[in-house]
C-alpha cells in the first residue's frame, strides 16, 4: 500500500485546546462481547470508533480510509494475524498512528515484543473504564505532539526548499550579471587591441586540449577555460600609448605593462567562486624555473592552470602570425617550446603538447571543436 500523501497530518479532532477528546479509534478484538463493551466505553467519551472482529477487517478499513485513525486499539492474541503483527504492518503504511494493546495474558516476553513493535501502552483485561479513559487520553496527547512535530518538520523542509530555490535563482542572476561584466571587459580590451580577443580564444582552445590529455577533471577544466580566456583582462588599465605601441617598449613602459597581471587578479579575486581562475590570471607569466613575474614562483608553486596556459600561450605566440613577427611552422614551434622544457615550461605539459599537436592543428584548420564548453555558464 502507498502511504497517503497529504499537505499535513490530521490533528486529533475535538474542541480546540481539548486534544484529549474526540479521537478516531480503530478497535480490534475477536470477542464480540468485549468489542461491544469497548466500543460503548469509547463512544461514551466522545470518540469515533470503527470496530472490527479481525485483523484482516481492520486492515481493510485502514487501507480504504487512509489518514483516518488516530489510535489503533487491538487485542494481543487473536486467531489468524495477532495484534502485534497488525500494528507492525499498519505502522509500515502510516507510522504516525499510535498503537495500544489489550491483553489478559501479559508476560515479560509479550511486553518486550510489544515495546519493540512501537506499542505506546497496555490495557489489561478485565478493562476498567477509568483506566481505559486515562490510557486513551495519554495516547491522543502523544499523537497530537507527534503530529505537530511532523507537520512542523514538513513545514520547515518546505520553507528551506523555497528559500534554497530563491537563493539559487539570486545566485544565478548574480552569476549572469558578473559574467556579462567580464565579457564586456574583454570586449573593451579587444576593441583597444584587436589581436587580444582572437588570441584569447585560440589560447583557451589549446589549453583545454592540453588539460584534457593531462586528465584534468571537469571542475578544473572550467577554471582553466575561464582563466585562459580572461588572462589579459588586466590590460584594460594599461595606457593606449603602451598597449598599442608598435615598437619595443622601454624599461619603464615594460614595468607598467607587467602590472596587468596583478590588475587582472585584483579585478577577479573578490569573488570566492572564481578565485582559482584569478590565480591563473595572476600567474600566467611565471616560469617553471622561477624567473617569471610577478612573484617569481617556481615549479609546483605555480598553479596547474597557469602552467598549462603558459605552454598554450607560447604555442599561439610562436605559431600564429603577429604584426611584429611571422608565424612559424608547427614543427619549429614544437621544437622551440621543447627547448624550454624545464626552464620556462612544466615538462609534463610540454610532453603532452607533443602528443596533442595534431589535435591543435586540426582545430586551427576548423576540422573540430576542441574548445567546446565544459559545464556551467560559458564564456565565448
Amino acid at each position: 500500500m502507498v502511504k497517503p500523501t497529504t499537505p499535513e497530518l490530521p490533528m486529533p479532532s475535538g474542541k480546540e485546546g481539548d486534544f484529549m477528546d474526540g479521537g478516531n479509534i480503530l478497535l480490534v478484538d475477536d470477542e464480540p462481547e468485549m468489542l461491544e463493551v469497548l466500543e460503548a466505553l469509547l463512544t461514551g467519551r466522545g470518540h469515533r470508533v470503527s470496530p472490527h472482529a479481525s485483523a484482516e477487517s481492520a486492515r481493510s478499513h485502514f487501507e480504504t480510509h487512509p489518514g483516518w485513525a488516530d489510535l489503533i486499539l487491538t487485542d494481543l492474541n487473536m486467531p489468524g494475524e495477532d495484534g502485534l503483527s497488525l500494528l507492525r504492518g499498519l505502522a509500515a503504511d502510516d507510522d504516525s498512528v499510535v498503537g495500544l494493546v489489550i491483553t489478559g495474558f501479559a508476560t515479560m516476553d509479550s511486553v518486550m515484543d510489544a515495546m519493540r513493535s512501537g506499542v505506546f501502552d497496555f490495557i489489561i483485561k478485565p478493562v476498567k473504564a477509568d483506566a481505559l479513559d486515562m490510557v486513551v487520553r495519554r495516547a491522543l496527547a502523544h499523537r497530537k505532539i507527534l503530529v505537530e512535530n511532523r507537520n512542523y518538520q514538513r513545514h520547515m523542509e518546505e520553507l528551506v526548499k523555497e528559500r534554497s530555490e530563491a537563493l539559487r535563482a539570486a545566485l544565478n542572476q548574480l552569476e549572469t550579471a558578473y559574467q556579462f561584466t567580464l565579457e564586456s571587459m574583454v570586449s573593451m580590451l579587444e576593441a583597444r587591441e584587436k589581436s587580444t580577443g582572437e588570441h584569447s580564444k585560440r589560447v583557451t582552445s589549446i589549453a583545454l586540449i592540453l588539460a584534457r590529455r593531462l586528465g584534468v577533471d571537469k571542475e578544473e577544466m572550467e577554471i582553466i577555460r575561464r582563466g585562459a580566456f580572461l588572462h589579459d583582462i588586466g590590460k584594460v588599465a594599461i595606457p593606449d600609448a603602451i598597449l598599442q605601441k608598435p615598437g619595443r617598449l622601454t624599461f619603464s613602459e615594460w614595468e607598467i605593462m607587467k602590472t596587468h597581471v596583478d590588475i587582472g587578479y585584483s579585478i577577479l579575486r573578490n569573488n570566492p567562486d572564481i578565485r582559482e581562475m584569478a590565480e591563473i590570471v595572476r600567474s600566467h607569466h611565471e616560469r617553471y624555473d622561477g624567473s617569471g613575474y610577478p612573484r617569481g614562483l617556481k615549479g609546483a608553486e605555480i598553479c596547474l592552470g597557469a602552467r598549462v596556459f603558459a605552454v598554450a600561450d607560447a604555442y599561439d605566440a610562436i605559431r600564429f602570425p603577429r604584426p611584429y613577427s611571422p608565424g612559424r611552422p608547427a614543427e619549429e614551434t614544437l621544437r622551440e617550446i621543447t627547448r624550454c622544457r624545464g626552464t620556462d615550461f612544466d615538462p609534463a605539459v610540454v610532453d603532452v603538447l607533443a602528443e596533442c599537436q595534431p589535435d591543435i592543428e586540426r582545430l586551427w584548420r576548423g576540422e573540430e571543436d576542441s574548445a567546446k564548453p565544459v559545464g556551467g555558464t560559458t564564456l565565448p
